[in-house]
């Protein structure tokens, strides 16, 4: 027993050192650091514990302020501007910042509120986000076309919008501002990740994933790179180098259903089906507007036998996405193996119609009549 207490009071003693010896300007400049490199999460625990001992340091929070934006963390991004003022500081972009932070945090109304009489580029880039949350794409897109001839920097605004014009179709003008913004801040997140788009959708994939891949260096907790790049991969056939950054992906955040879709997508390879299964069970309302990950779960209730409630999750994603050609061909074999034909012609009869059905639709069209 002494000879325990031998060995673990000098442990202890060490650890209540540490505890009181935090060095507030080390952790100062090591989020400094972080913050150049866009490690965000690092960023924010080195300014807590800086903050402990100089809880009214004003560079200290303004910096917390903006990292917690960066990491879309919007409530907590206007507690830190609220400490911040009570303190006599201000942030230049204050009102805006305020705004994407309530964007962020779940309140577009009082974005749009803040944002009333402001026609920056950046002020018609956070009103057009506002209203996206509020499911006013049209509005949004106006929005977006008022700030291109807005003042200040247009970076982030050409950046959104060229993703706008993406899911419009016209790659042309998408092309346009992504290239402009590129061009303009060929270091920033948002037009590393606009220009690979564009370049996914015009087929030059291996610019897509340089792209992809720059913007994850430079911004390792970036989601949108991170998902780029291990789609990308996907479509190159690299699944072996995609599967450990999807590892790490669903280890960093294993709750965000798009990251849950690729670690399925990985289980897919190997016929994983009752892991999938796990995977995407219970999260249907999250998976509404994700139709490849509905029809992946479809397939491994399939594969595990249970047709009818795959049936019903392929009836839905044929209604809610018409003109999804795999959904439709699997719900045609299903319908096809429960015995309604007639239900499967009536799938199938959209795409025979436009004369553009892919051959395994155009054979199981045929084997229904």
């Amino acid at each position: 027993m002494t000879k325990i207490r031998m060995i673990l009071a000098p442990v202890g003693l060490l650890l209540t050192l540490s505890a009181c010896g935090a060095d507030p300007d080390a952790e100062f400049a090591r989020a400094q650091d972080n913050f150049t490199s866009h490690d965000y999460p690092s960023v924010r625990l080195d300014l807590m514990n800086a903050l402990k001992e100089r809880p009214d340091d004003i560079e200290m929070i303004t910096m917390l302020a903006r990292t917690e934006l960066a990491l879309g963390n919007g409530e907590a991004a206007i507690v830190q501007i609220d400490r911040l003022e009570t303190l006599g500081g201000q942030l230049p972009d204050g009102q805006l910042f305020r705004a994407e932070a309530q964007v962020r945090g779940g309140h577009p109304d009082k974005a749009i509120m803040l944002l009333d009489g402001k026609d920056s580029a950046e002020a018609a880039r956070i009103r057009a986000l506002a209203l996206i949350a509020q499911e006013k794409y049209d509005d949004a897109r106006d929005a977006m076309k008022a700030g291109l001839d807005g003042s200040g920097p247009k970076d982030r605004l050409y950046s959104d919008y060229a993703q706008y014009l993406l899911a419009d179709g016209d790659t042309a003008q998408a092309e346009k501002y992504a290239s402009m913004a590129l061009k303009s801040s060929p270091q920033m997140l948002d037009p590393m990740i606009a220009s690979a788009k564009v370049a996914t959708v015009n087929g030059d994939l291996e610019r897509a994933l340089s792209l992809f891949e720059t913007a994850r260096e430079n911004y390792p907790n970036s989601k949108a790179a991170t998902v780029g790049q291990i789609r990308t991969l996907g479509q190159l056939g690299r699944v072996d180098e995609a599967a450990p950054l999807i590892e790490a992906a669903f280890a960093r955040s294993g709750n965000d259903i798009e990251i849950i879709y690729l670690k399925a997508r990985l289980e897919a390879e190997e016929e994983n089906w009752g892991e999938i299964r796990q995977l995407l069970q219970g999260r249907e309302r999250e998976l509404r507007y994700y139709p490849d990950a509905q029809l992946l779960y479809a397939q491994s209730l399939l594969e595990e036998g249970q047709m009818e409630l795959a049936h019903a999750i392929l009836k839905r994603l044929n209604l809610l996405f018409p003109q999804h050609p795999d959904g439709a061909g699997l719900l045609a074999e299903v319908e096809i193996e429960r015995g309604d034909k007639a239900g499967a012609l009536q799938v199938l009869q959209p795409f025979i119609d436009r004369g553009d059905a892919p051959a395994k639709l155009v054979s199981l069209y045929r084997s229904a009549q």
